[in-house]
Formats: C-alpha cells, structure tokens, sequence
C-alpha cells in the first residue's frame, strides 16, 4: 500500500488530502457526507490500478448512505462504474478514459473542495 491520497477533493503538496481552510466547517447538512469523504481520503490505496479500483469500488459504496442528494447520481455512476472493472477483473484503457466516470468525479471533487474543504475556485 502506499501512502493515502484523496478519492475526492484537493490534495496538499506531499499528496495526501487537504484539510479544510482555516476555521471552515463544513454546512450542517454536508458535514457527515463530508466526514465519510474524509474517511476514505485518509485510508492507503494500493499501487497496483485494479487493485485500487477494487478498494475504491468499496469505499464509493460505503459512503453512498452520506451522499448528499446534489452528488447522488455521480457517486452511483462511480459505484457502479468500479463494481462493473471488479466483476471484470480487469482495467483497461478503456475503462481509464471513460469521459461520463471523469466528469462524476470532478463534480464531486468541485463539491468537496468547496463544501468540505472551504476552498474557492
């Protein structure tokens, strides 16, 4: 395993998550789906890539029951996106440049930034 990185949200210059800004806390209604964020950007991610898909296929579907409604859709997309390389048992490149898996992710990596970590574009 290797060193935490995040699944979601800015990373700092040695590569692990960010914490939020100064004195930020996060909105009542974001501050579990946040702290699940949270979670799983602190936990190590496995070198090998489907391996890493294999862990991240778990942790996308442990913090779905935190996904705050905006983020419903996009955290679905991912779960089953990740459960569908696993039950290949594969990762191509393919799989690699799906635009529709991309573009969920930056969209909640957007959120995270903002709503979790206090960050302005």
């Amino acid at each position: 395993m290797e060193q935490p990185a995040p699944y979601f949200g800015a990373q700092d210059a040695s590569g692990t998550a960010s914490q939020p800004e100064a004195g930020f806390a996060p909105d009542a209604l974001y501050q579990e789906f946040c702290w699940a964020v949270s979670v799983i950007n602190s936990r190590p991610q496995p070198r090998d890539e489907l391996e890493e898909v294999v862990v991240a296929s778990a942790y996308f579907s442990a913090i779905e029951p935190y996904v705050v409604p905006d983020l419903r859709d996009e955290l679905a997309l991912l779960v089953e996106f990740t459960a569908s390389i696993v039950a290949d048992g594969t990762f191509t490149e393919d799989d690699e440049g799906n635009s529709d898996a991309g573009l969920a992710v930056e969209t909640i990596n957007q959120f995270v930034d903002r709503e979790c970590l206090g960050r302005t574009p």
